[in-house]
């Protein structure tokens, strides 16, 4: 009889608890698709400047519109030309703006937009904008340009950068870059300003050299350009050869003329019968005497 109760009890229990099982597992399924369905969502960023051209050093502001306007974060203004971050700006209302006056380089800049993103929102990058700085007031503008010799090297190679700026009387100091790192600092002598690097990496890279201007020069920077850097062949080797004339092994280059010397020999034999021969060597293999007869 007791264990009938105890069937009935466990059965009353069980119907009770398996449709709370089931919506345990219910709400995990639940949760678990929603986790993987959440993703960031896409951005596009569109910069804006307020000047397409501007003299050296003068105001410029820089507006970058990131959609959805909903998203937060901050937004990075970079130069190209110059290989630097002009400065950040912090999104309101899907707005990030920046005024500068680190155009300091004459010539053509590069610039663009990037928004970092959020745990909601995508990162994004704007299209380039162009912008042209001049020369400020009481200053000569300059032009510079970049070559690199050997081109294309190998990394056992010393690379010569040469900057040229125009007027050649511009006087100071020239930086050249591989990207964004700094190779390092060359001073300008009658126009022209030199540095030499060993590229340690097979790869193509990117250079670029910017004057750094004067008190009556302006600052300017070259275009890029590629440079195209193998790796050295491994191993080499050398043969030692003994001098005739010197017990102490040379490296010395020797040419050898392997040409075959061939030489045909007449003679007569003491039986009066005549022939030839041919050697190699250009001896004869009977030697011959004044009178054309063998001994």
């Amino acid at each position: 009889m007791i264990s009938n109760r105890l069937f009935c009890f466990c059965r009353a229990r069980g119907a009770l608890l398996f449709p709370l099982v089931l919506l345990l597992l219910a709400g995990c399924s639940s949760s678990t698709s929603t986790q993987s369905s959440s993703s960031a969502t896409a951005t596009t960023t569109t910069l804006v400047a307020s000047a397409s051209s501007i003299s050296s050093g003068g105001s410029l502001t820089l507006s970058a519109t990131v959609a959805p306007t909903a998203a937060t974060g901050t937004v990075s203004f970079y130069d190209a030309t110059t290989s630097t971050t002009l400065g950040t700006g912090t999104l309101s209302s899907g707005t990030a703006t920046l005024t500068t006056t680190a155009l300091t380089t004459t010539g053509a800049h590069t610039i663009t937009a990037t928004y970092g993103g959020s745990s909601t929102y995508a990162s994004s990058t704007s299209s380039s904008v162009s912008v042209t700085v001049g020369a400020s007031s009481g200053t000569t503008a300059t032009t510079t340009t970049l070559t690199a010799s050997p081109n294309p090297a190998t990394t056992s190679e010393t690379v010569t950068l040469t900057a040229t700026v125009s007027p050649s009387a511009a006087t100071g100091t020239v930086t050249f870059y591989n990207g964004t790192s700094s190779l390092g600092t060359a001073p300008l002598s009658a126009g022209t300003a030199t540095l030499t690097h060993t590229f340690s990496t097979a790869a193509t890279d990117t250079l670029t050299a910017s004057y750094g201007g004067s008190s009556t020069y302006a600052s300017s920077a070259s275009s890029s350009i590629s440079l195209v850097v193998t790796a050295a062949s491994s191993g080499s080797s050398t043969c030692g050869l003994q001098d005739a004339t010197n017990s102490a092994y040379s490296t010395a280059a020797y040419v050898y003329d392997l040409t075959p010397k061939i030489r045909t020999i007449r003679y007569e034999s003491p039986t009066g019968h005549t022939g030839h021969e041919d050697n190699d060597e250009g001896q004869a293999s009977h030697p011959a005497t004044d009178t054309g007869k063998t001994s």
